[in-house]
């Protein structure tokens, strides 16, 4: 009798033990996936800046000027910002995200603080203060 319940008090350990498991890896995966799409949206909010002030100088006209902040990490992965024709490029450990901006005539980079976004005889113009 003694043995029958051992047997069975560590089968339904083993069983708890086995479901206690199998919640852990479900809730770390949902984590990761939680923690992957906060980072996208910022990718996402940083490009949809540059993307704005880059698209209001150029609606703007002649003259006008414009400041813009990015952060020096996002989530303390660094990043770097590009600029490719029409395109902002955003890279972050081998992953590129892209945006469309209204105008191919851009001078300069956006970089990592305070920039200013300028607009001279239609040519967008970026660059620190």
């Amino acid at each position: 009798m003694r043995a029958q319940t051992s047997t069975e008090f560590i089968t339904m350990f083993m069983v708890l033990l086995a479901a206690l498991v199998i919640i852990s890896i479900v809730s770390y995966s949902q984590i990761n996936a939680v923690g992957r799409y906060q980072f996208d949206v910022e990718v996402e909010k940083i490009l949809s800046e540059i993307e704005l002030k880059i698209n209001t100088a150029f609606l703007e006209g002649d003259g006008f000027i414009i400041n813009m902040t990015l952060p020096d990490r996002i989530f303390s992965r660094d990043y770097s910002v590009g600029i490719g024709g029409n395109e902002v490029i955003l890279s972050v450990e081998g992953i590129t995200y892209t945006k469309k901006v209204l105008t191919k005539d851009i001078t300069g980079v956006p970089q990592k603080g305070l920039n200013t976004i300028r607009n001279e005889a239609g040519m967008i113009i970026i660059q620190k203060p």
